[in-house]
This record gives C-alpha cells, sequence and structure tokens, in this order.
C-alpha cells in the first residue's frame, strides 16, 4: 500500500507540473502577442496558480490530519480549525492574486498588442494585394488615372473603408469613377474585414452577397 501511494502521488505531480507548466506558458503566450487567439485563454494562469494552491492544501490536510490522530480529542478539534481557518485565508489570497494577475496580464497584452495602423499604413497595405497591384499596373488612356484612398464619408467607428478605382475623364470638365474594388480595414488591428469583390491570390472570384459586404 505504501508503494501504491507514493506512485500516486509521483503521478498526480507529474500530470499536475505538465498542466501548470503549460496553463503559464500558454497564458503568457496570449497576452504577450497580437495574434486573436482567444482572451479567455489568459486565464490560464489563473488555473495553474488555483491547481498549485489546491495541491499544496490536500498536503497540507494530509499532513495536519495524520498529525491530528496522534493528539487528544481536544487538541484535533483545535488543529481541525485552525487548518479551515488557514484554508479560508488561502483561499481569499489565492482569489486575490488570481484577478491581480489576469488583469495584469490583461492589461499588459493591450498595451504590447494593440497599435492602431495609420491612414497611410493602410493605403499602403491595400496597394500590395495582387489584384490591386495588377489594377495600377494597366495602362490607363490619356488623362485617366488609378486612386488608392480612404473615403472618410464612408468610414465607420470601427473600420476604414479603401476605394480603389480609376478617375476617368469624359470631357474637359467632367468626369466620372470606375469602381476596381472597395475593402473594409479595421481600425484597431489593420485586418482586411471585407471587400465589396471577393479575390483569392488576385484572381478575381465572385461579388459580396448579402451581409458579406459592408462589414464591421
Amino acid at each position: 500500500m505504501e508503494v501504491l501511494k507514493k506512485l500516486a502521488q509521483v503521478t498526480l505531480f507529474v500530470i499536475a507540473t505538465y498542466f501548470i507548466t503549460y496553463s503559464l506558458v500558454d497564458g503568457a503566450y496570449v497576452a504577450f502577442t497580437s495574434e486573436n487567439l482567444g482572451w479567455h485563454r489568459m486565464f490560464n494562469p489563473v488555473v495553474a496558480i488555483t491547481l498549485t494552491l489546491i495541491i499544496l492544501l490536500s498536503v497540507e490536510a494530509g499532513r495536519q490530519y495524520e498529525r491530528s490522530q496522534e493528539k487528544s480529542s481536544k487538541k484535533e478539534n483545535n488543529s481541525l480549525l485552525i487548518l479551515v481557518s488557514r484554508v479560508l485565508l488561502v483561499m481569499v489570497l489565492m482569489i486575490i492574486l488570481s484577478l491581480a494577475v489576469y488583469f495584469s496580464m490583461f492589461s499588459m497584452s493591450k498595451t504590447l498588442s494593440i497599435n492602431p495602423p495609420s491612414r497611410e499604413q493602410v493605403v499602403a497595405k491595400i496597394k500590395e494585394l495582387p489584384e490591386v497591384k495588377e489594377f495600377l499596373k494597366l495602362k490607363f488612356p490619356k488623362d485617366n488615372y488609378p486612386v488608392v484612398a480612404i473615403e472618410d464619408a464612408k468610414t465607420s467607428e470601427k473600420v476604414w473603408r479603401v476605394h480603389v478605382y480609376e478617375v476617368v475623364e469624359d470631357t474637359a470638365t467632367t468626369g466620372h469613377t470606375a469602381t476596381m474594388n472597395w475593402y473594409n480595414v479595421d481600425k484597431l488591428t489593420g485586418e482586411i474585414k471585407c471587400s465589396f469583390v471577393i479575390y483569392e491570390n488576385g484572381k478575381w472570384i465572385r461579388v459580396s452577397e448579402g451581409n458579406e459586404y459592408p462589414c464591421e
């Protein structure tokens, strides 16, 4: 029985060490990168701390129980009261520490990962798209020219609306625009959320349908 008890303790220790290490590393990775991996995973360090404290409390409870068996009934009751008070105190401290770790990591991640792109960077990103590159390389008629610009009138609080088009001169005093595409770019991350015409690797696929465009 003693051998099985030791084996169970070692097994529990190995499993706990694995989950604690994984939780801390994974939580830190999510906190300090800008990848969209789900903010809920930043709660993993709290899980790791909780698991560690549960193990420590279990070990301490076992020791206290063994010691209490060697004492009188009165001393045993006092020992259990002390144990309960310690457990409650540690649980309160655990909750405070867990919340502190979580919110500090969340705050740091927001500071480190969020670096909103400028208008110039957004336009430059759109110009690097394969289909836009091909459009800009076209030979336009005299007095016609391509434009890639943010349309402020159509821009919302969440996205930039980037218009790619050709300026067509009809007469010396009149003209119109011929749209190549519209792109919605996330103001916070710089991610292209959607486009009016869908391309893949520079090839025309189809026009957006339903709620695909515009998008927030």
